[in-house]
């Protein structure tokens, strides 16, 4: 079973967090507002609130 880990935020302050986590096989959700969310061209699961 692949681990999973929900990340509150996608701006460039959540990144590193996103990139280590992915590095050890997590499977990363990230919940953020678009705008701003660098995080989304790095993640599979990206929820966006409108």
């Amino acid at each position: 079973m692949k681990k999973k880990l929900a990340i509150i935020g996608g701006s460039y302050l959540q990144l590193p967090a996103v990139l280590k986590a992915k590095e050890l096989g997590y499977e990363v959700h990230c919940f953020a507002w678009r705008d701003g969310a660098v995080c989304e061209l790095t993640l599979i699961i990206f929820i966006q609130f409108q």
